[in-house]
């Protein structure tokens, strides 16, 4: 009949869950993105039109101000931006291209 209660009550587990999301949150907030991030590298259009002509462009995204770029074969998980020029045959040289 002691009504004293015990000082080592044990917390819900729904602080530690609260937590460890609190946690997991800020990882994927700051730490994830810094070390799986693909790294930009800026060319110039000359280049990224030689690359197209020679085969070496895998895919290809056309934005308003920028063309961003990935390399076939390639082992440095890199993204190549170059501006967008305006060039009116620009679709057709990516088709032709593949």
């Amino acid at each position: 009949m002691n009504d004293i209660k015990n000082p080592k009550t044990k917390k819900p587990m729904i602080y530690y869950y609260v937590i460890a999301l609190l946690v997991f949150m800020l990882l994927n907030t700051f730490l994830f993105p810094s070390l799986f991030r693909r790294t930009e590298r800026e060319v110039d259009y000359s280049t990224f039109m030689n690359q197209l002509n020679e085969g070496q462009i895998q895919q290809v995204e056309v934005q308003d101000q920028k063309i961003e770029y990935i390399l076939k074969d390639q082992e440095d998980w890199n993204i190549y931006v170059t501006g967008n020029m305006g060039d009116p045959n620009l679709v057709d040289k990516l088709e032709e291209a593949d």
